[in-house]
């Protein structure tokens, strides 16, 4: 009899956990290929959430042009997907190419080591395009506008 309970049990556990992979597979082929969101100030962080997806993004200083910074990503959800590159740019003109590769920090925090060029015209707004790789091998971005002094 006790091999009975013993069997239920671990067949409870196969479906409980068959069930979640499933139910993260279908939340994640529903994510579309580009999201945005805003976020005026990355020193002081913002947090996307949308889709099941809960990312916070923050720089780890005031972001100043021709000066180093950091954009940091951490997960705040249990999707399967990583951070894999930020590609900067303005709306309004060509500012050469500027992207750069995350670096997984730890178990959910990757860095992104940065710097934007000066630009002449004085405009301060900028765009970051936030690529992730999903586990079915499937890109999604995430497009914020921020603001840097």
């Amino acid at each position: 009899m006790s091999w009975l309970k013993y069997g239920v049990a671990l067949a409870l556990l196969f479906f409980a956990v068959g069930w979640r992979i499933y139910t993260q597979n279908e939340s994640m082929a529903k994510i579309p290929p580009e999201l945005s969101f805003s976020c005026t100030d990355l020193s002081q962080g913002c947090i996307f959430q949308q889709q099941n997806i809960k990312v916070a993004v923050s720089s780890n200083v005031v972001i100043k042009a021709m000066q180093p910074f950091q954009l940091i990503i951490r997960k705040q959800d249990a999707l399967d997907y990583t951070p894999v590159q930020v590609k900067y740019e303005m709306s309004a003109m060509d500012m050469g190419k500027n992207e750069y590769r995350f670096k997984k920090k730890s178990e959910n925090s990757w860095v992104a080591e940065s710097m934007l060029p000066f630009c002449g015209s004085g405009i301060t707004e900028w765009i970051a395009l936030l690529t992730f790789k999903k586990a079915d091998g499937k890109n999604f971005i995430l497009r914020t506008s921020f603001q840097i002094q």
